[in-house]
């Protein structure tokens, strides 16, 4: 998977399967402190973080993801 969080607020997500097929979707995100509020058509998830460096932790409660940063 690969998140794009472009400054206009769009986050941009294209995740390619092991079958090779490849699925985007576009959601909005904002940044509250240390929260990200992510919307979509099908739902609002409310995201922990923290930023090192290149790397991100995110915990949304149910699940945590490690997402490195790269230009």
């Amino acid at each position: 998977m690969i998140m794009q969080f472009q400054p206009d607020g769009n986050l941009l997500e294209t995740t390619t399967y092991a079958d090779g097929s490849v699925k985007s979707e576009t959601s909005r995100y904002h940044i509250v402190g240390s929260t990200m509020i992510v919307n979509n058509l099908k739902m609002i998830s409310t995201i922990r973080f923290k930023v090192e460096e290149t790397l991100s932790l995110m915990d949304t409660g149910e699940y945590s993801m490690l997402l490195l940063k790269v230009n």
